[in-house]
């Protein structure tokens, strides 16, 4: 893994450990799986739209 993917990485469980502490954990982990999933060009647009069908319910 190359340093800048780490660091982005890092600052986003960093975002989600935040974020946990205000609201529902497991919401907090799926969307942030979804944005590390939004990052990768191959996946990003099957990873929105399985997003938006899983967080629409």
């Amino acid at each position: 893994m190359k340093k800048s993917e780490a660091s982005s990485i890092k600052e986003i469980a960093n975002r989600i450990s935040d974020k946990t502490r205000k609201s529902r954990p497991e919401m907090v982990v799926i969307k942030g799986l979804f944005a590390l999933l939004k990052e990768n060009g191959e996946v990003a647009a099957a990873a929105k739209e399985l997003e938006n069908e899983i967080l629409s319910e």
